[in-house]
């Protein structure tokens, strides 16, 4: 009974689906075996620890964790396993944040598995993430008719990036996921269920607010449709009325915890975070003004076919990518997503050639190669 059922899922699937959990189960796989306390692919990133630390000490501290640098917090609660990573500063994510990691937390400092089995459990919901997004970013592509070798080119260079980002424990990809599913929402015609993820995105990570425009586009969409039936009306009213509540309540933490932790601070930003790409790029005016330039002209392709939510958000992703003072290669994942946005093939193309472009330009490039060299080193 059970190898039947078997047979009738695998027929059920196609290659697309296969190739997925192939890799999803592959990469389990690898992290089974994961020597690695910190259950990272390289042993050295532990941001995922931090989030987990964190989040028990607001259980204790509250708000606290957004304003009081982790060196400071660490003596008033309780931990079995305290995480002390970059204890200079606070929290400096959402509050959506603290409450993914929060089952984490609990299950490392209230004992109940090992600490790096939860560590372990961390990076496999991330990769369980990262394979989602992977589905849905492949099939958008695939549904409005690109070429092959522009969806199987864009899909793999997102694959390396998000599989390489949520094996070394990089919540991001959660993110990602949501916001690729809001653009999914919004294509099938449901712009409510659209504009509330995308709202669950902007309260799991600050830099989803790349995507404000599409916010904006789907709110003013649902707001000004008209109908003739009084109940539709009604329905909408109230549904528009949640959703946008939602929202308001988001935007205000949102805003609250980044006040905490970004204007009302009183730490030091640590010296590792100076080095900005406009930083890097002083010294090289030639480099910086090819970006600059590349950009502009992408902007106006992207005008002038009207794909104007695309635009504007390359233009914020790339405002973020050349003044914020900590800028780190991860931060390329949430440019991936601006390619579903538009439905003419030409606009598609323009975003893809600039997100290639801007990660050739940082040196963001991740290389197969590179992982199975860190694979070896991790097995030997």
């Amino acid at each position: 009974m059970k190898i039947h059922l078997i047979d009738e899922i695998l027929e059920k699937m196609n290659v697309l689906e296969m190739m997925l959990i192939i890799s999803l189960v592959t990469w389990i796989s690898v992290l089974y075996f994961n020597p690695y306390y910190f259950a990272d692919l390289e042993n050295r990133y532990t941001d995922h620890m931090r989030h987990e630390y964190v989040s028990w000490l607001f259980l204790h501290v509250g708000f606290k964790v957004f304003s009081t640098p982790l060196k400071e917090l660490s003596s008033q609660a309780p931990s079995l396993h305290p995480h002390l990573v970059w204890q200079m500063h606070p929290h400096i994510y959402p509050l959506g944040s603290i409450l993914y990691f929060m089952p984490f937390g609990i299950l490392s400092n209230l004992g109940i598995i090992s600490d790096v089995i939860v560590h372990k459990l961390m990076v496999l919901s991330f990769l369980a993430g990262a394979h989602l997004a992977l589905y849905y970013f492949i099939m958008e592509l695939k549904k409005r008719g690109f070429g092959v070798f522009l969806v199987a080119s864009v899909s793999s260079l997102f694959y390396r990036h998000m599989v390489f980002w949520a094996l070394n424990g990089f919540y991001d990809v959660m993110a990602i996921l949501l916001i690729i599913l809001s653009i999914k929402y919004w294509r099938k015609g449901s712009s409510l269920k659209s504009l509330v993820v995308l709202t669950a995105s902007f309260f799991l990570h600050y830099r989803s607010i790349f995507y404000l425009p599409l916010w904006i586009v789907l709110f003013a969409k649902i707001l000004f449709q008209h109908k003739n039936d009084l109940w539709n009306q009604l329905t909408r009213f109230s549904k528009l009325s949640l959703s946008f509540m939602w929202f308001l309540i988001v935007a205000l933490l949102d805003l609250y915890t980044a006040y905490l932790s970004f204007l009302n601070r009183t730490w030091e930003i640590p010296a590792e975070w100076k080095t900005s790409i406009i930083n890097v790029y002083s010294g090289k005016p030639d480099a910086q003004m090819l970006l600059l330039a590349l950009s502009a002209i992408v902007f106006l392709i992207l005008v002038k076919r009207k794909s104007y939510i695309t635009g504007s958000t390359m233009l914020l992703c790339l405002a973020y990518m050349l003044f914020t003072p900590n800028w780190m290669h991860w931060h390329h994942l949430f440019f991936f997503p601006t390619m579903l946005i538009p439905s003419n093939k030409i606009s598609v193309e323009a975003a893809a050639f600039w997100l290639v472009t801007t990660i050739y330009l940082t040196a963001g490039f991740i290389s197969p190669l590179w992982i199975s060299q860190l694979l070896q080193m991790m097995f030997q």
